[in-house]
């Protein structure tokens, strides 16, 4: 195990020896110290380790905080965008970020940064092959930019490397859950990056895990369970959709599809109730329904623009939150009592979980939020892009919790 002491001297090292440079690139930070929260004590609870924050895509954790009025801007890291959705875990940021060329002709680069979450500036930082979420996990980051990659969280070192794997790794305690294209759903061992097993099928991007069960869903609206050790077939469900992306909680599966939402019985794969949409695909986000947040016996799902809290046995609605100034355009995220979720283009709205009131907002000083928002070290950290480049990046906002 590594000493802590140590571990925070060489991360200090590293982020001095760069310089606040990339390859070339300035990687300016700016803070207003004067609003720059105090820092929270390491603590798994501040923690948001991987996109949908734990192995089932619950959405939800549970004792953390975050802002939810009286906001103020922590730090700016100029960017030119994210690659995929950060993750933070032991007061470091891990942002996946494009950096533009100048004139713009090549290809933006992608490149993991890992930020102090304190002050925004950069402790390591690792070349990718393309856009990638983030997973930290007892000490090592993994990625899916074309290849899974496991990286020591010190220093970047790559500890294994397979040559296969897209865009949201699934984290567990034994295996990381990739798809690879839209070929097949794999599980990797997180010890050596030994590929355990593979399932053959045009897999969608988000799988889920709950339990011994992982639940994958394919581009012709199937369902898959599988064993989580053996990638075994328990179930197959046909959903007459299209492209489920999937959550998973309680022995339960939900599946958030083109053409509605569905709650599966984890065990038979018997849809259990739907939500179905109305609208066609809108160009403004991916589909008109969401992945959801699971929490406490409720499902917080956004479907045709609108975000319900619904019963997770029953799918009655308990409260909606319908504004035509405020559209949901990524899935919310719970932490505490608090439901985040980015209103596009640019502004991030708060709800209180229990009874759907708006308790704030914030407008980022961007033309469009992208990715995600994230709510950690009691803190909230987006991305985005602006007309003027210099506007454009990663942001920490503070504020007063719930």
């Amino acid at each position: 195990m590594r000493d802590k002491n140590s571990l925070v001297t060489r991360r200090r090292f590293l982020g001095s020896a760069l310089g606040g440079s990339i390859g070339g690139y300035l990687l300016s930070t700016h803070s207003d110290t004067s609003s720059v929260a105090q820092a929270t004590p390491s603590s798994p609870r501040a923690d948001w380790p991987q996109y949908q924050f734990n192995g089932g895509n619950s959405g939800y954790n549970p004792q953390g905080t975050a802002p939810v009025r009286w906001f103020t801007r922590g730090w700016h890291k100029n960017v030119d965008g994210l690659s995929g959705a950060p993750a933070v875990s032991d007061q470091t940021v891990y942002a996946p970020v494009r950096l533009a060329t100048p004139g713009d002709e090549i290809p933006a680069r992608h490149v993991l940064l890992t930020l102090d979450a304190a002050d925004g500036s950069v402790l390591w930082r690792a070349e990718m092959e393309g856009e990638s979420s983030v997973g930290v996990v007892d000490g090592t980051v993994y990625l899916a930019d074309g290849r899974t990659r496991a990286l020591d969280s010190v220093d970047g070192e790559e500890q294994w490397s397979v040559q296969r794997g897209s865009y949201h790794p699934v984290v567990t305690d034994r295996f990381v859950y990739v798809t690879e294209g839209v070929e097949e759903c794999l599980a990797i061992n997180r010890q050596d990056g030994s590929v355990q097993w593979s399932a053959a099928f045009r897999a969608t991007q988000i799988p889920a895990v709950d339990g011994e069960t992982v639940y994958a869903g394919a581009e012709d609206g199937t369902v898959h369970a599988l064993t989580a050790t053996a990638g075994e077939r328990r179930w197959t469900n046909s959903l007459d959709d299209s492209n489920p992306d999937m959550a998973a909680a309680d022995g339960m599966a939900y599946a958030a599809a083109v053409e509605g939402f569905y709650a599966l019985d984890g065990t038979s794969g018997a849809i259990q109730w739907t939500i179905p949409s109305q609208r066609t695909p809108d160009s403004s986000y991916r589909y008109n329904v969401s992945l959801p947040v699971l929490a406490d016996g409720t499902v917080y799902v956004v479907v045709d623009g609108v975000l319900r809290a619904v019963t997770a046995d029953t799918g009655t609605e308990q409260w909606r939150y319908d504004s035509p100034h405020e559209v949901p355009s990524m899935p919310p995220v719970r932490v505490g009592n608090a439901i985040y979720f980015v209103a596009a283009p640019n502004r991030v709205v708060a709800l209180h979980a229990v009874t759907g009131n708006r308790l704030g907002v914030y407008t980022a000083p961007v033309d469009r939020l992208e990715r995600a928002v994230v709510p950690a070290t009691g803190d909230l950290y987006l991305g985005g892009v602006a007309e003027q480049s210099q506007q454009s990046g990663l942001f920490k906002i503070c504020g007063q919790p719930l």
